[in-house]
């Protein structure tokens, strides 16, 4: 049977306290990639307007020729009283692609593009550095809006 020496116990506590520590020096938070955009945020809309949504996703660049593939979301849980409403987009909205938003109710478009994108730390730490891409601003109806939310405002 093998005797354990105080060496061979000092190098195992020291290999779990640096692995405990280099673990605890990182920031465990939740970063909002601009891959996975969930929600779309409207301001100044009436319930009766956001009623019924159509979604519809281009290849960039192609001038919103032919989509690629489209949704309705039929909203049902908003706030009469709220000037701001949020509406969840069933898939992704990614900075990849280019989208047309209708209310369907009024006939309204809204041409969303030219998504700019910036590559941030997130989780930051001892031997820890996570990066996700930020979004910094894109384009509605040719308007750039510099926001980190994907936001349409009447």
């Amino acid at each position: 049977m093998k005797l354990i020496t105080i060496k061979s116990v000092l190098i195992y506590v020291l290999a779990g306290i640096t692995s405990l520590a280099a673990g605890s020096c990182c920031t465990k938070k939740f970063c909002f990639d601009a891959n996975s955009i969930e929600m779309i945020y409207f301001y100044n809309f009436t319930v009766s307007e956001l009623d019924t949504i159509s979604i519809k996703w281009y290849d960039k660049n192609i001038n919103f020729a032919s989509a690629i593939d489209s949704v309705s979301v039929v909203t049902s849980d908003l706030s009469s009283q709220s000037a701001f409403q949020v509406i969840n987009v069933p898939g992704r909205i990614t900075h990849h692609l280019d989208y047309k938003v209708r209310l369907n109710s009024t006939g309204q478009e809204f041409t969303i593009s030219d998504f700019v994108i910036t590559k941030e730390k997130c989780n930051s730490g001892f031997l820890c550095n996570d990066f996700f891409n930020a979004l910094e601003s894109y384009k509605i109806n040719g308007q750039t809006v510099t926001s980190n939310t994907l936001a349409i405002t009447k």
